[in-house]
């Protein structure tokens, strides 16, 4: 998501202290309110032959988070009636619509599977 589009849908306006957004290398958040953590995948410098481990590290937690939010926007998806173009006459209630999926999308099994 670009910075513009992420600016303007007022996403940011609705975090709360504690909340986390996870970027790509490129968004940087210069006025984000205080509490608000930003995940972003170290950057490796052109200068360095390798990323330190502690980034490599960090870069595999960020991937593997990242992962999981791709699995779960792909179970939502999967509704017939997100799939293709959404009809002009239904766009009043698209949110609502998005919504009853997402809602739905959590009655499947888990993504991660719980350690006993």
């Amino acid at each position: 998501m670009d910075k513009p589009i992420l600016e303007s849908s007022g996403l940011v306006d609705l975090q709360e202290e504690g909340d986390a957004i996870m970027v790509d290398k490129v968004l940087t958040f210069p006025h984000l309110r205080s509490g608000i953590m930003v995940h972003r995948p170290p950057f490796h410098e052109r200068h360095e032959r390798q990323m330190p481990a502690e980034a490599v590290y960090e870069t595999r937690k960020i991937a593997s988070a990242r992962l999981h939010v791709e699995r779960a926007i792909g179970r939502v998806t999967t509704f017939r009636i997100l799939k293709g173009a959404f009809p002009i006459t239904m766009l009043d209630i698209a949110e609502q619509v998005f919504q009853v999926c997402c809602f739905l999308a959590n009655f499947k099994p888990p993504l991660i599977k719980v350690a006993e």
